[in-house]
Parts: C-alpha cells; sequence; structure tokens
C-alpha cells in the first residue's frame, strides 16, 4: 500500500479527527514513521492518544491523536491482510492469559520473520485458525514447546480477543454427525480463502 503512505504523509499532522473506538483509521507506526491501516480499539481523550492495531500486520501500539487520520473509503475495501491464528493445542499455564515470558518465548522459538516455518492448518473456527508450526531443519513441532502435560481444556489469550478455546476436537475422534459437517463446511471455507490468497 505504497500509495497509501504518499497520501497520509503528504496530509502531515492531523489537528482535527477525534478516533473513535471501533472504527477503522490510518497511522503512524513508530518504528518507521509510515502510514498504515489500523483499527481503534480505545480512546485516551484526556491524554490524546489511541490505542490501535495495525490490521495488515496484527502489531499494536498507543499513538497520538495527531498522527491518526480517518481511513479514506479507497483504502477501506481491501480485506485486511493480518490472519488471525492461535497455535494448536497450547494454553496459558495460569489463568487465560499468557505472560511475558511466554511471549518473550513464542517470539524466540518463532523467529521475529527471519526463519522459515511451515505451517499447518489444524482446524478453523469463527475466523480463527488453529495452526501447528514446524521448523524445516529438524521437522521439529514448535507447538510443543507451548503445551502443558495436561489436557488442553483452557481457554487461548490472542490479541484480538481473550477468550478464544485452546483446541477445537478433531473430526476424526468426534462421532457427531453436525459436529463433522460443520467442520467440513469450515474447512471448505478456508480452502476457498487460501485459494483466494494465493492468486494475490
Amino acid at each position: 500500500m505504497e500509495s497509501l503512505n504518499i497520501r497520509y504523509a503528504n496530509k502531515g499532522k492531523n489537528y482535527d479527527y477525534v478516533p473513535r473506538k471501533g472504527e477503522m483509521c490510518c497511522s503512524i507506526f513508530a518504528e518507521d514513521q509510515s502510514w498504515y491501516r489500523a483499527l481503534v480499539l480505545d480512546v485516551n481523550v484526556d491524554n490524546q492518544c489511541a490505542s490501535v492495531q495495525y490490521v495488515d500486520y496484527g502489531n499494536k501500539e498507543k499513538v497520538a491523536f495527531d498522527s491518526v487520520h480517518p481511513l479514506d473509503k479507497e483504502f477501506s475495501t481491501t480485506p485486511c491482510l493480518a490472519i488471525k491464528c492461535c497455535l494448536a493445542g497450547t494454553r496459558p499455564d495460569q489463568g487465560s492469559a499468557w505472560s511475558e515470558g511466554a511471549i518473550e518465548r513464542v517470539k524466540d522459538v518463532l523467529g521475529q520473520g527471519e526463519k522459515l516455518l511451515h505451517i499447518k492448518l489444524m482446524s478453523h473456527d469463527d475466523g480463527w485458525n488453529y495452526i501447528e508450526v514446524a521448523d524445516p531443519t529438524t521437522n521439529e513441532v514448535l507447538n510443543k514447546v507451548f503445551q502443558n502435560a495436561s489436557p488442553v481444556t483452557g481457554i487461548h489469550d490472542t490479541p484480538l480477543s481473550s477468550h478464544r478455546p485452546a483446541f477445537l476436537p478433531s473430526p476424526s475422534t468426534d462421532t457427531d454427525a453436525l459436529l463433522l459437517e460443520k467442520y467440513e463446511q469450515k474447512k471448505r471455507e478456508l480452502e476457498e480463502l487460501e485459494n483466494m490468497l494465493q492468486k494475490h
């Protein structure tokens, strides 16, 4: 979206727009000072700042109101490019939130974008992709690093929701025909999504 960055760089700072929670905007990312599409997660009018999530990358940050503009309609038609994923079969050790230590461990094991990884889709539900991640150099399944010895029954904390199931039942072990039918339907939807993404 180079054209988006050029458009908003020419607009300069915002002095009129007050973002509202839940709306799309365009925000400067502090690290590279470029403009990106974002979702407003929260607004603090007293401090003149907003919490945003960059919808094409998934990361979040707090930004000043003057670093945010309303998103022009022409840039709102492209679907969000960040894909919501959970590591299948994992859950926080305690409670419903991952500790800072666990988050840092995930970053360390999965790398910061410089590591080639194999991703296998295990299941899909309600817009979430439950994945298995493997290191192709060792064939090690990295999900196992974060699995507890106890059965997976907890909830999985994710960037957009704090109440996601840790893992969905496998249709091969579930005898309920309705669940199997739902699984197959979701699988078809995901295949259509993957085909669409490959075309772009």
